[in-house]
């Protein structure tokens, strides 16, 4: 092999290499560069649904601040000692349901109240474990979430009354009549307590903040966890509201 032929070989074995790196240098920058694009859409997906989540927490906090505005400027058109002494009747109720659970356990009062609000005795012990509620309260919540005209779930009263405003002056801010409010939440108490069987229709509520005038309650649908979610959505049913058995 002549001087010149090895000059040309090693001339293309310089250039072939040269291509080959050059080639190799084009891939990684092509796969770096997909890699920064799809590290770029996750990052903006991540911000899209954090921006969602924070617009989805402003409209929950101001819909829980305009509640609390409406329901303070409602019940300070009604007598204090008549807000204390309807609370002070549900308290025994909330009370009596609580010492229901403790004694013949948290699933049998669950049971009885999945009945009532037709749901599940899981979704109602799942929300009362999300709120930190007594099972008295929660039957409080659902009667009168049921009967008001006013969008409110029982979430909404839950974290209201945990905040320090009584179940008497949380009815009387609906517009709901206390001696009403108190008969419902008693029966609706006895049906936790295993006294009545349930039958799928709240107690009903009057005055001018219920939904209507009659038998009982049709809760059509169930329970939701979450702030702003819980609640049943309800129609005015015609079966018996004044359920039979026990003592009043």
């Amino acid at each position: 092999m002549t001087y010149r032929k090895l000059t040309i070989l090693v001339a293309l074995g310089t250039l072939s290499c040269a291509g080959a790196a050059a080639a190799q240098t084009t891939q990684g920058e092509g796969t770096a560069a997909a890699r920064g694009d799809a590290q770029a859409a996750v990052s903006s997906n991540a911000a899209a649904h954090a921006q969602a989540s924070a617009n989805v927490s402003a409209k929950a906090a101001a819909q829980m601040d305009a509640l609390r505005m409406h329901i303070a400027a409602k019940a300070s058109k009604v007598s204090a000692n008549a807000c204390a002494q309807a609370d002070a009747k549900m308290s025994t109720t909330v009370n009596n349901v609580n010492a229901e659970a403790r004694q013949d356990g948290s699933s049998r009062v669950a049971g009885r109240l999945a009945g009532e609000f037709r749901t599940s005795a899981e979704a109602l012990a799942a929300e009362r474990n999300q709120l930190d509620a007594s099972w008295g309260d929660l039957t409080v919540a659902h009667t009168i979430a049921a009967n008001s005209k006013t969008a409110v779930t029982a979430d909404q009263l839950l974290q209201l009354r945990s905040e320090g405003t009584s179940w008497g002056r949380l009815a009387a801010g609906l517009g709901l009549e206390l001696g009403s409010v108190v008969s419902a939440v008693r029966t609706e108490g006895r049906v936790a307590t295993g006294l009545v069987a349930a039958d799928g229709r709240v107690s009903a509520i009057h005055g001018e903040g219920a939904l209507g005038v009659g038998p009982g309650i049709d809760t059509r649908a169930g329970v939701g966890v979450g702030v702003g979610q819980a609640g049943a959505n309800v129609g005015l049913g015609a079966g018996a509201g004044v359920k039979i058995g026990g003592k009043p």
